[in-house]
């Protein structure tokens, strides 16, 4: 990552502006909170920039995953973004690490993403497999279920 910016747990209203701008460009940024956004053990994570902008975040919680739903050690990785700006400089990878230690941390896990078919590469680069679950979604185009598993640190 480029000097002065750096990967910080920030408040879900902080990170609206921009999930609105790269996620949900339809919605109001009143409409942009997400259920379980007041749960305390879901995190938002970002790269802030020299002058604390958000440049990246996404959103970690601890939800079942729908490939293994056996799992209680589950965390789903959401609502990744990136400003046009600072894209292709290595800041979601910087999160998606992130979010690994965070897991491993807490003695680890199974992390699972809904990737667009376009950002399989970036996750697999990421260390995510892709599950069996391919699907179209009427507003946001073809997915691919992802799943990494996190060992405890």
């Amino acid at each position: 990552m480029p000097g002065c910016v750096r990967v910080s747990r920030v408040p879900a209203e902080a990170t609206y502006a921009l999930r609105r701008a790269v996620l949900r460009p339809r919605l109001r940024l009143a409409d942009m909170a997400m259920p379980g956004d007041d749960d305390p053990a879901t995190v938002y994570l970002a790269v802030l920039g020299a002058a604390d902008d958000i440049l990246s975040t996404l959103r970690l919680q601890p939800v079942p995953c729908p490939w293994s739903p056996a799992r209680t050690d589950a965390w789903q990785l959401r609502s990744m973004a990136t400003a046009k700006h600072a894209r292709g400089l290595g800041h979601g990878a910087a999160l998606v690490a992130a979010a690994v230690r965070r897991i491993a941390d807490q003695g680890g896990g199974l992390l699972w993403c809904n990737a667009r078919v376009p950002a399989e590469p970036f996750y697999v680069r990421a260390g995510f497999t892709a599950a069996e679950h391919r699907w179209d979604d009427l507003e946001f185009g073809p997915h691919v279920g992802m799943v990494q598993e996190v060992p405890a640190s």
